[in-house]
């Protein structure tokens, strides 16, 4: 079934007259499916090296620095002239940050033209398409070790495609593990 209707669901609504700055992040929501499987991997890593329970995501902006209406509208039409668009990992890879400990590198030409239209909103850079699988302080030893074991407990991760087709809005803190971060709205994407 094909579905040409976009849908944006925000979960509270803006009071612009006591609006302060506030910190917000934009993320690619990975299909259901492709995350239930992930989570498994990450579960399998977690248990072994650590860490916070993480939402499979792929980042799309984060540290946007404004008050919540404007998000919000900047969110909507980056949104509104986005469509669905594929995934494909093309390796698993050590990174050099506590949000990047271990992650699955998404082939960048899939994604670049999908996210200019946050770029272009939030008159930001994005960062590097990626799915993190692990959070936390490791030595590269053990990065490397969680990416072996990564690849054990899926060997199928390196050529998994799936397609975004939704994106999501959230308000951020300090919080490390990302566990009290609120969602503010998540938009359905055109097929």
């Amino acid at each position: 079934m094909e579905n040409s209707e976009t849908t944006t669901t925000i979960s509270s609504a803006p009071n612009p007259v006591r609006q302060k700055v506030q910190t917000y992040a934009a993320w690619a929501v990975i299909p259901d499916h492709v995350s239930n499987r992930i989570k498994k991997v990450m579960e399998g890593l977690r248990d072994e090296f650590g860490g916070p329970e993480i939402t499979p995501h792929i980042p799309v902006l984060g540290s946007i620095r404004t008050r919540e209406d404007d998000v919000i509208r900047n969110f909507k039409e980056a949104c509104g002239k986005s469509s669905c668009f594929p995934c494909t990992v093309v390796d698993v890879l050590p990174g050099p940050f506590y949000y990047q400990n271990v992650y699955l590198f998404i082939h960048p030409d899939q994604v670049t033209y999908p996210i200019r239209n946050f770029t272009d909103h939030f008159d930001q850079l994005a960062g590097m398409p990626h799915f993190s699988l692990l959070y936390g302080e490791l030595t590269d030893e053990e990065k490397e070790k969680a990416k072996e074991r990564a690849m054990v407990l899926d060997d199928g991760l390196v050529g998994l495609t799936f397609t975004i087709t939704r994106f999501a809005l959230y308000k951020c803190n300090k919080d490390r593990t990302q566990q009290s971060w609120e969602k503010i709205a998540e938009h359905s994407l055109p097929r």
